[in-house]
């Protein structure tokens, strides 16, 4: 049924679509738990405006428009979600939420224990797939 579906609205009919099953999972499980976040938080009301912004989005290919977006509003935009990463990252490892006012707390050794297992995880894997990028190198060090 997939197949069907991505024959009808593929944008350059002298290809053969393929679907990929990995990121449709990940798509998936974003929009719900965008859903349920949403829903939960008592904002069930935004859910039909953002798929009425999102369809034309998709259907209409227009999001290839983000290519006339100047380059320091690109770069501030990836700053942010790095920062975002990071944030949440420090975080969910230190158990506390990382702000302005709490950095101070983040170099208290019964917080560093917790944070700096995960940050030398993460440099390892970092220099690990710098060395050899490799698909399992993420289960390995899982594992």
């Amino acid at each position: 049924m997939l197949g069907v579906v991505i024959v009808l609205f593929v944008a350059y009919p002298a290809v053969i679509p393929y679907a990929q099953f990995e990121p449709n999972v990940v798509i998936a499980v974003i929009v719900a738990t965008a859903a349920t976040t949403l829903t939960d938080a008592g904002r069930g009301d935004a859910i039909l405006p953002t798929i009425i912004i999102l369809m034309p989005l998709c259907t209409l290919l227009i999001g290839n428009l983000i290519r006339y977006a100047p380059f320091p509003v690109i770069a501030w935009l990836l700053a942010g979600v790095g920062w975002f990463l990071i944030r949440a990252a420090f975080s969910s490892a230190a158990g506390r939420p990382l702000e302005w006012d709490t950095i101070g707390s983040f170099w208290e050794p019964a917080t560093i224990v917790r944070w700096l297992p995960a940050l030398v995880g993460g440099l390892v894997l970092w220099g690990l797939q710098r060395r050899r990028s490799h698909y399992m190198n993420m289960p390995a060090m899982l594992a």
